[in-house]
């Protein structure tokens, strides 16, 4: 009896100092948790794009994500799930990991005419149908348009009239364009200046249109030269 009193308090001591350790360790837990908590509390989610869309693309899933966002920089125009964007169409290019605002889409009483930026026009021309192409061509991609006319005496002659040229639309082939065209030629929609406007049509009245793709990159404008 005297044996087991003589070591009651030793039992004490380590039944507190259990007791102590569990709840240090739920504080610590606890702590965790709530500094977890604030930080979380800090963000919010914000679609981005997952790659660069360009201007004039209908929104897929495929081209969005969430982001955490802090709370305090979040754009007021921003987006919070991917849901309500897809099958907007983008009027400005996005890049990646940027986040999608409502400014850069086209809304409610806009048409497709938003995509075009202003003191800038969008002019159709006809391009001679190639499969190749075809499968370049999409809205955005970057080209340099050539005029070819003929002449009765002499070869016929090239003319580059247009340099960075960013294509708005692409329709087909055959697409209407009259019995003095090819059946096969494709429509192609231009983002051009104004001047550029009038010499493409000049172009089309007396020659062919023809498109050169350019790597969108490429800030090189060469002189606009005339080939015989």
């Amino acid at each position: 009896m005297g044996t087991w009193k003589r070591y009651l308090p030793f039992a004490f001591a380590v039944l507190f100092a259990a007791l102590s350790s569990l709840s240090a360790y739920q504080f610590l837990k606890d702590r965790g948790n709530v500094s977890h908590a604030a930080t979380a509390g800090d963000t919010m989610p914000v679609v981005v794009a997952k790659v660069g869309i360009p201007l004039g693309k209908k929104l897929t899933e495929q081209d969005l994500k969430v982001l955490p966002w802090p709370r305090d920089a979040v754009p007021t125009e921003s987006f919070s799930s991917v849901r309500p964007l897809v099958g907007r169409i983008v009027k400005s290019d996005i890049i990646e990991d940027e986040p999608v605002l409502s400014a850069k889409l086209i809304g409610d009483g806009e048409n497709f005419s938003s995509l075009i930026p202003s003191n800038m026009r969008g002019v159709t021309v006809p391009v001679r149908y190639s499969r190749a192409l075809k499968e370049i061509l999409q809205r955005g991609t970057t080209v340099d348009v050539i005029s070819m006319t003929e002449h009765e005496i002499g070869p016929p002659r090239t003319t580059v009239i247009a340099q960075k040229v960013r294509v708005l639309a692409v329709h087909g082939e055959g697409a209407g364009l009259g019995q003095d065209r090819d059946s096969r030629d494709m429509e192609v929609v231009l983002i051009v200046t104004p001047r550029q406007a009038g010499s493409l049509v000049t172009a089309m009245n007396h020659g062919v249109i023809q498109l050169a793709v350019r790597n969108e990159v490429d800030e090189a404008s060469g002189s606009i030269e005339t080939m015989r």
